[in-house]
């Protein structure tokens, strides 16, 4: 007999992927009033975000696209008459920005547990009345995944951004770690978010989230308080998420702390007019997920 048909066949790997998916969130995040140091006034921040994520594994390559659309609206109370702080007095000196970013990242295994990271986004941020073509920034990123052990992988790298009329480049370590703790404990970093998920039942799960934001950037019209200006926000956010899913559904109420808040206003050609410290205050949220 044929000693080749006395073996069993070979599986297919390709057979053992999963399947492409996409994700849908929608996030709704507002931060109570707070005091802006130098403009003497107060404000409340809503933030509405929706990003859809296309993730193809693949035995020679993984792949994942994203598109994202962030709306930041401020609601300033009326301003008192020692407001000015070297600026016109505007009813939103802001303005209300759109951000939308396309990003891809492709993932090339170079050994069982080792593989290549490269990965880039292309953004613009204004205004309504803002320029888009004036708020276009690029970032690239370059790094190394590694499977420490099951359950443990690290992504270290670097990266690189252009600003927002600046011709300086930022260059920032990229670091991320996916850890499954415990059976029903989760550390994720990635990004610019650090979270850790408990799974309390099928159904229920409860994280700790710590975020920061420092590039976010956008391009201001020339009805402005500083003419076709741009604005540089920093930020840090911490809380508690509460969530619940069926199915492919997840639905999350957040609440936290946001600090560290600073607004830079610079000029068209990107000089700086005044820095805006923000004062701390309470963070609600709401995040709806849906896996395809």
């Amino acid at each position: 007999m044929d000693p080749t048909l006395a073996q069993p066949p070979r599986p297919n790997p390709a057979m053992f992927l999963p399947k492409p998916t996409l994700t849908v969130n929608l996030r709704s995040q507002q931060t109570e009033s707070a005091e802006f140091a130098g403009l003497n006034r107060s404000a409340t921040v809503s933030r509405t975000t929706l990003d859809a994520t296309w993730l193809k594994p693949g035995l020679k390559q993984t792949q994942n696209l994203t598109f994202r659309v962030d709306r930041s609206s401020f609601d300033f109370a009326p301003p008192s008459p020692t407001a000015l702080a070297g600026l016109p007095r505007a009813a939103n000196p802001f303005e209300d920005a759109t951000q939308v970013r396309f990003g891809a990242t492709f993932i090339t295994p170079q050994s069982k547990t080792r593989s290549r990271v490269l990965g880039f986004s292309l953004d613009s941020a204004a205004s309504a009345r803002g320029d888009f073509s004036r708020g276009v920034a690029a970032g690239l990123i370059l790094g190394q995944r590694h499977v420490a052990r099951p359950g443990l992988t690290w992504t270290y790298g670097v990266a690189v951004r252009s600003q927002i009329a600046d011709n300086d480049f930022l260059l920032i370590p990229a670091v991320g770690v996916d850890w499954q703790a415990q059976k029903d404990l989760r550390v994720l970093f990635q990004g610019q978010e650090l979270r850790a998920t408990k799974t309390l039942s099928k159904s229920w799960s409860l994280a700790s989230v710590t975020g920061f934001d420092v590039r976010r950037a956008w391009r201001l019209s020339d009805r402005a308080a500083v003419s076709e200006g741009v604005v540089r926000e920093t930020s840090f956010t911490t809380g508690l998420e509460l969530g619940y899913t069926h199915k492919n559904t997840t639905a999350a109420l957040a609440a936290g702390w946001q600090f560290g808040r600073q607004f830079q206003l610079d000029d068209r050609s990107g000089r700086s007019v005044q820095t805006i410290d923000a004062g701390s205050a309470l963070m609600l949220g709401l995040r709806l997920s849906r896996r395809l």
